[in-house]
């Protein structure tokens, strides 16, 4: 039996066994990649960004199309965020010491004891922190405008 495929060509199926049921599966095997016309509306698959072709999987590790890889690109992305983590974290400590250690330097320097002298050394970080923006803001402002 002939019949047109979706691509406008004549497909040859051999039917048999009772209710005429199509024994090979010549319209769903695309053996080209330039043949096979995803839907728009499914929502496992998404447009490649290198090629823009519509039918990379969700979660695939490179388009099939032009190669792209995304199993690359994940891992980079997370191996940025690990970095980025790490390093929130180590800024972190480090806040954690200087407050520590300027309690301590408050506690030995005047007669507030040490819980106080958390509570002066954490005030001035926040305040020295806040000054920190606003004069970075203003040199931003300010040299912007000697380039205009």
């Amino acid at each position: 039996m002939s019949a047109r495929g979706p691509s406008g060509r004549n497909v040859h199926q051999e039917i048999q066994g009772t209710g005429h049921q199509i024994a090979g599966n010549d319209i769903h095997n695309h053996t080209r990649i330039e043949e096979f016309e995803p839907p728009d509306d499914s929502p496992y698959l998404q447009p490649c960004k290198a090629c823009g072709w519509r039918g990379v999987a969700v979660n695939a590790d490179e388009c099939r199309k032009c190669g792209y890889n995304y199993a690359l690109e994940r891992a980079l992305e997370f191996e940025r965020k690990k970095r980025d983590r790490e390093r929130f974290s180590l800024w972190l400590t480090a806040v954690f010491a200087l407050v520590i250690f300027g309690a301590g330097l408050i506690q030995s320097l005047t007669t507030l004891d040490f819980p106080d002298g958390i509570a002066v050394a954490g005030f001035s970080l926040v305040v020295l922190w806040g000054a920190w923006c606003w004069i970075r803001a203003w040199l931003t402002v300010k040299f912007k405008s000697y380039r205009k």
